[in-house]
Order: C-alpha cells, then structure tokens, then sequence
C-alpha cells in the first residue's frame, strides 16, 4: 500500500510540473531589419539582450536617415521596445517572436499609429 501511494505521489507531482525545457525563450540579440509593412519605412536595429532587458542603437530611414536608441524588454516570446531619438517623439515597437530569426510588431508613437513592421534577424 506504501508503495503505491509513493507511486501516485510520483506521479502526480510529474504531471505538475513541465518537464520540458519551459517556456519558449527567444534572444533579441543580433542585428535586426525590417520594412514597414504599407509604407517606406525602414528599421534597422544592433540589439544586446541581459537577462529580459533589451537594449541598442539603429536607425529609421524614411525621407532620411534618424539614429535611435533602443531600451526595452524580450520577454519568453514578446518584444518590446521603445526608440528614442533627440527632437522626436519616442516610438514604442511592440510585438512577439514568430520564430528565433523574425519579429512582428506593430509600431506607435512620433506620426506611427499602430504601423506593422516585421524585423528579420541578419
């Protein structure tokens, strides 16, 4: 009888937890590119990535060329940063990992009103 109550306790405790490796984990490390999806607008990030927190420089390119900072968060398989440039309104890029190598995201914020991007891993 004790061996089969330490085998239901076995049991029950396996079911409960994840025996896999957990939760999908993407990395935002990496260069990453990307075109806005109705329009001209072209982004290209440099990403570095400690624990959840993100973080880079890049560019937008449109009519011309505006460095941006990145600071933000990747988190399991939702991205989340926001650029910042002097004399411009931030801009908040919001999304999730389609896989390890692509990102789409939706971007609002300095004349964007919920634009689509997707961004390629180079």
């Amino acid at each position: 009888m004790r061996i089969r109550h330490t085998a239901l306790i076995a049991a029950a405790l396996l079911a409960a937890c994840d025996t896999s490796t957990g939760p999908t984990r993407y990395s935002a490390r990496g260069t990453w590119a990307g075109q806005e999806t109705d329009g001209t607008m072209l982004v290209s990030l440099t990403l570095t990535q400690q624990g959840d927190a993100v973080t880079g420089t890049g560019t937008v390119t449109g009519e011309r060329e505006i460095p941006v900072a990145a600071e933000g968060s990747a988190v399991a398989t939702d991205f989340s940063v926001v650029l910042t440039s002097p004399g411009y309104q931030p801009v908040q890029v919001t999304g999730a990992f389609t896989s390890r190598n692509e990102i789409s995201a939706y971007m609002v914020g300095s004349g964007f009103y919920g634009d689509e991007i997707v961004l390629h891993k180079q």
